[in-house]
C-alpha cells in the first residue's frame, strides 16, 4: 500500500489520494446480512407454527436459503455500488461528501464549524482492518452525515491531520 504524504499529489481529491478500502463491501453487507438473519431467526421463531404446516419443513428451509442468497446478492450489488460512488474531498474552505444510490447526498461542512474529528472502529471494522473517521459539529445532523468510513489507518489518521490543521488555520 502507498501512502501519500500530508500535501495531496497532483491536486487529486482527497479520496483518490486516501480511498476507502474495497473491504468495506464486504464488510457492509455482511453487517447487514447478520441483521436480516437476526430478524428472520426472530420472524421464524415466533411464526413456525403458521408457516411450516403450510409449506412443509423442507420448502421452509429451501425458501430461506434461496432468499438469504438472494439478498446477499442484492445487497453486494448495492454496496458496491455506493463503493463506486462515493466521494469526498478537502477543499480550501469545506470538507465535502458525496454519496448514494438510489438518492446522491452531498454534505459540505466549513471547517469553522467543525467541533471534533475522530477515528474509531467497531467489531466488523475490527475484523477487516478499516478505520472510520467522524467529523462533529454543533449540529445533531452531521453525526449522521459527516463520516467517511472504509480507511485504512493510515488514511484516516492523515485525513483527520488534514482536518485538524484547516480547523486551526480558519481560527486564526
Amino acid at each position: 500500500m502507498v501512502i501519500m504524504s500530508s500535501k495531496k499529489s497532483n491536486n487529486l481529491p482527497a479520496c483518490k489520494n486516501w480511498p476507502i478500502i474495497p473491504q468495506k463491501i464486504v464488510k457492509k453487507t455482511l453487517a447487514t446480512l447478520i441483521s436480516l438473519l437476526s430478524a428472520a431467526a426472530f420472524a421464524l421463531f415466533f411464526f413456525s407454527s403458521l408457516i411450516i404446516p403450510i409449506i412443509g419443513p423442507h420448502s421452509t428451509v429451501g425458501i430461506l436459503m434461496f432468499l438469504f442468497g438472494a439478498c446477499a446478492l442484492a445487497l453486494y450489488a448495492y454496496e458496491q455500488a455506493h463503493f463506486n460512488r462515493y466521494f469526498y474531498d478537502l477543499t480550501k474552505d469545506f470538507l465535502v461528501i458525496k454519496e448514494g444510490v438510489f438518492t446522491y447526498g452531498e454534505t459540505t461542512l466549513p471547517y469553522s464549524r467543525i467541533q471534533d474529528v475522530y477515528v474509531d472502529q467497531d467489531l466488523l471494522d475490527q475484523v477487516f482492518g478499516l478505520y472510520d473517521l467522524h467529523v462533529a459539529t454543533a449540529s445533531g445532523q452531521s453525526s449522521i452525515t459527516s463520516h467517511i468510513d472504509g480507511l485504512s489507518y493510515e488514511s484516516s489518521e492523515e485525513i483527520k491531520k488534514q482536518i485538524l490543521s484547516k480547523m486551526n488555520r480558519k481560527e486564526k
